[in-house]
């Protein structure tokens, strides 16, 4: 419905209640309002806009599933939590690629509930993440060896693991991640083992 908003309390309540036309709704109505200002920040930082829709992409999916697993706390608007997934996965992006961003000093912190991306993205030493990894079936071993060592795009990931389409892609990925981070949990491997700056 063109115009319609939807305050915190109504997008949780749809997204973990809700059916899948409320939710497509209120899916519609996070991407209206909130992707020009997260496209505005990854184009003012060294990205493009295909870069921007990605990333956008993968925030909201992560946000859906926090939200639908009952993980997200309401500590902040639904909006500055996606804002603040968005901003993270761009920086660890740009480490990635060696990219300088416009970032404040103040700003400059992992999430406190940090997830084995952040860990992945930001050590320098990948031996005992590779340990993690062979914990790991093949599938989610090859899907996140070509996004993070291999650094390829999710349309050539889609085509090489024969994969139905983009989000099938980002999909996959964010359930391998959740997996390798229950195996990092379970493992003996402490943040202070990595070499992570903050």
């Amino acid at each position: 419905m063109k115009g319609e908003s939807f305050k915190n309390e109504e997008i949780v309540q749809i997204i973990q209640n809700g059916n899948k036309h409320e939710k497509s709704r209120v899916l519609a109505y996070l991407y209206k309002l909130h992707y020009p200002k997260i496209s505005k920040y990854i184009r003012n930082n060294r990205g493009d806009e295909a870069e921007a829709k990605d990333v956008f992409q993968d925030g909201l999916l992560v946000l859906y599933n926090q939200i639908e697993d009952g993980k997200f706390e309401g500590r902040s608007s639904v909006g500055t939590y996606l804002f603040t997934i968005v901003k993270n996965f761009w920086r660890a992006e740009c480490k990635r690629k060696q990219k300088v961003l416009n970032i404040p000093i103040e700003e400059n912190h992992l999430m406190e509930n940090q997830t084995i991306e952040d860990l992945f993205s930001s050590q320098e030493d990948v031996r005992k993440l590779d340990m993690l990894f062979g914990k790991l079936g093949k599938g989610c071993k090859d899907l996140l060896t070509s996004f993070f060592y291999h650094e390829q795009k999710v349309s050539e990931i889609k085509e090489k693991l024969s994969l139905g389409s983009d989000q099938a892609v980002r999909t996959k990925k964010f359930r391998c991640l959740q997996k390798l981070t229950a195996i990092f949990k379970e493992s003996k491997i402490t943040k202070d083992q990595f070499s992570i700056e903050y």
